[in-house]
Order: structure tokens, then sequence, then C-alpha cells
């Protein structure tokens, strides 16, 4: 049995945990160290981060993880965009604490079986297909344009699922202009297309993830991807939010 913790879901930072068999992952370093540490329920043993924004990827907090011995695993094209500044602001010697995820295989970090793949974003962005040491298997997409992969057994899909066409058109109408550029991030329609996709009869949540607060109607979007994914349970990711995801395959 695996959990899920939120810990903040927004363009002000995104932090999660996979928590399995009393072993915690930390996906995306973009809140506060101390507000990983207060979730974790047993040992931390890794991060992964999707791409090099400061909401995801807050270089203090991955200064502060590699000092207190918590490995930062990045994809490796944003591991080549990033690692000579991560390295200007660390110790020596906790810089070896940053892994490179090779898009061609599989690493484990701790019993977490990591997959990452690429996603089409405004910078190197990678997805990841995590399996947990108990057996679920959880994908994880954020701040992606599209996604073009379909997936086998998937037990839980967190999805980014920024904007809705509606929110954007009357934004316009008021001449309101979003800083946070929707043209970058995957919409409503994407988000549910790729849900539709990746249907099978494990899936047991998926959970919405990097809302806007400006470009999307929050309860709107709910409705849509639910009446999408019949009896499959849904949920938008606020902060303090704990998803239980359990393995049923025999």
């Amino acid at each position: 049995m695996t959990y899920i913790k939120v810990i903040s879901s927004s363009s002000a930072g995104n932090g999660y945990l996979l928590v399995s068999n009393h072993k915690t992952l930390l996906l995306e370093l973009g809140c506060k160290p101390l507000e990983y540490y207060s979730l974790a329920d047993g040992t931390i043993i890794g991060s992964i981060v999707s791409h090099w924004h400061d909401d995801h990827l807050n270089k203090s907090t991955v200064k502060t993880m590699l000092h207190r011995g918590v490995p930062v695993y990045i994809g490796e094209k944003v591991y080549e965009g990033v690692f000579d500044q991560i390295a200007a602001s660390v110790p020596q010697g906790d810089i070896y604490g940053v892994k490179r995820l090779l898009t061609a295989s599989k690493t484990d970090v701790g019993g977490f079986t990591i997959q990452p793949f690429e996603v089409v974003h405004n910078v190197p962005n990678y997805g990841f297909l995590i399996e947990t040491p108990s057996g679920e298997r959880i994908v994880f997409i954020t701040d992606a344009i599209e996604c073009k992969y379909r997936f086998k057994d998937i037990d839980c899909i967190m999805v980014e699922c920024n904007h809705d066409d509606d929110t954007l058109l009357d934004n316009l109408a008021e001449n309101e202009v979003s800083p946070s550029h929707p043209e970058n991030h995957l919409g409503l329609s994407d988000c549910i297309a790729f849900c539709k996709a990746n249907m099978n009869p494990h899936l047991k949540q998926v959970i919405l993830i990097h809302l806007s607060h400006q470009n999307i109607n929050e309860s709107y979007a709910h409705t849509e991807v639910r009446a999408a994914l019949p009896g499959v349970p849904v949920a938008v990711a606020h902060p303090d939010d704990r998803f239980i995801i359990e393995n049923d395959k025999f």
C-alpha cells in the first residue's frame, strides 16, 4: 500500500511524498525543506524532480536535501542544464548526491523503480512512471504541453490540469493576461484525453495537480474529468491531502 501526501501543488511551489513500506520518496522539491520532513513517514530515501523551474526545483531546498544525505534524481537533459548551478551552491562532497536518471533505463531508488520519460514543455522536462516497493504503479506528469506515451496497469495517475478554454476566454474578455503561460501547460481537454487513453481495470485514483489559480474553474474541471472516467475516483490536489493507493493485482 502507498500513501501520496500533498505539500503544495501550484505555481507557488510543488511537493509530494510517496510513502510505501515505511520509505518516503520525495517528488518535486519546490517547497521548503521542513515541509517535507514534517510529513515524512519513515526514512526519506531520495527525491526526484521533473524540471528546473523554481516552483519544482528550489535550489535552497536541494542544498538542504543534499546536505542531509537525501539524493536528488533528475532526468539527463535537466541534469545537463542545472548541475553546474547546483554545484556552485553546495559543498563539494554533497554534489555527488545529484544523480542522473537515464531515459532509456529504470533506476532503483531505495526500492522505488523510476522510469523517466520526456514530456514537452518550454524547458527540458520529464514525467515519471514509478513502481513502489509494495507494487503500485503511478504515473506523474506536470508542466507538460502534451504526453504521447501510454502505460499499462496503472494504479494512479497524477496529472496536470492547468487550465480550461472557457476560463481562458473569460479572462481575455476581461483583459486578464496570465503570467503562467497556459500554452506551456496541460489543459483540461488534453488531461482528459490522456486519462482516458490510460484507463485500465486497475486504475484506482486520478489526482489533478498544478491547477492554475486564475485559468481554470476547479469545480467544473473536477466534474468534467469525473464524467469522462466513470467509476474512477478523481480528486484535486490540495495541501495536506492524503491518498491511499493499494495494489490489488494477484
